[in-house]
Formats: structure tokens, C-alpha cells, sequence
């Protein structure tokens, strides 16, 4: 996410409860590599954007900041 990629999450079941989901693609959702791989040959320009719109909006939100160095410190 902090590199300006738009991830292929396939990990724990909650990751909505950290990361909003339009912030990613959730591979759960296909049911094959090729139809992941149909839907990112397909994705336009303005949906890459809007993801990385939407990840730029989580890390200014205070969600985000639980991830953040000074977090970790503090905790």
C-alpha cells in the first residue's frame, strides 16, 4: 500500500476490520487464477486510480495511524 500498489490480498478472513476492502482486490472473490487474471487485464485506468485514491484516504484516517512507527512506539 505505502509503495502505490494496488495489492492482491489473499490472507486472514477479518483483513476488513483493518483495511477497508476498496482498498485492495480481495482474490477470495475469484474462483480461479485466470478470472483474477481476466479482471486485471480488464481493470481501466480509472479504477487503478480510484484504488489508489482510496488508499491514500485510509492512510489520512485515523484507522491507519494503529499501523503507523509512532504507534508501535508508544504502544
Amino acid at each position: 500500500l505505502k509503495a502505490g500498489c494496488v495489492p492482491i490480498y489473499w490472507g486472514a478472513d477479518n483483513i476488513a476490520n483493518f483495511i477497508p476492502t476498496n482498498c485492495f482486490i480481495d482474490r477470495r472473490l475469484f474462483k480461479t487464477n485466470e478470472e483474477l487474471y481476466n479482471f486485471l487485464k480488464s481493470i481501466t485506468k480509472e479504477q487503478f486510480e480510484e484504488y489508489i485514491s482510496n488508499i491514500r484516504k485510509f492512510f489520512k484516517s485515523e484507522t491507519a495511524q494503529k499501523f503507523s512507527t509512532q504507534y508501535f512506539a508508544k504502544a
